[in-house]
């Protein structure tokens, strides 16, 4: 699962290239902890995107 704040931060921004890989930053989920883990942040591994996802993010 992931948070729905943040997917529409990705969505809105452009920032999310598909098919790249990506390490997860994982949470449990403060409102249902025997839900699982929640994604509250999606890092990019390759280095180009790296810059296309800080380009994006910023000041959004």
């Amino acid at each position: 699962m992931i948070d729905y704040d943040y997917a529409t931060k990705l969505e809105r921004t452009g920032a999310l290239v598909s098919r790249r890989e990506y390490e997860l930053r994982l949470e449990i989920n403060p409102t249902d902890p025997l839900a699982g883990a929640i994604v509250t942040e999606l890092i990019p591994v390759d280095d180009e995107i790296k810059q296309h996802f800080q380009a994006s993010m910023k000041g959004k």
